[in-house]
């Protein structure tokens, strides 16, 4: 299991592209997509956050699972977006900006509880491979 901060994605022209980091407090006046309430813990207490941080904010949430349709609507409708920073690099006409509050969201893998033996052993081959890079870091 390993651990993904949010980040927030803008189109190349947004008037905060330009930005090295971002507040949530810095998110006024702007339209930002998420998941909706209720979702994920995290990110009920992150719009949460963004909610009383700002005026004039609005919510527009996104599917749970995020697919390229997201990332298109907030190019094309110059929205904010809660992206992950593992999910970085999935459109080129957005600019990926950290966000200076950490709301680290936990991601895995989801498997059956009985594995078939090719299973288990793709299983471990990531957990080795996770072992090395963490080792590296």
């Amino acid at each position: 299991m390993g651990k993904s901060n949010y980040i927030v994605s803008v189109p190349r022209n947004h008037k905060l592209a330009n930005r090295k980091s971002l507040s949530i407090k810095d998110f006024s006046n702007q339209t930002v997509m998420m998941v909706g309430d209720g979702d994920s813990i995290i990110s009920n207490t992150l719009r949460k956050d963004i909610i009383t941080k700002n005026k004039n904010v609005t919510i527009s949430p996104t599917p749970f699972l995020y697919d390229i349709s997201v990332f298109n609507k907030c190019e094309e409708n110059g929205y904010m977006l809660m992206s992950l920073e593992l999910w970085g690099n999935v459109h080129p006409g957005l600019i990926n900006i950290p966000l200076k509050e950490k709301y680290p969201l936990p991601y895995g893998i989801i498997y059956s509880k009985k594995p078939s033996n090719e299973l288990k052993k793709f299983i471990q081959i990531i957990k080795s491979r996770l072992s090395e890079i963490n080792s590296k870091s």
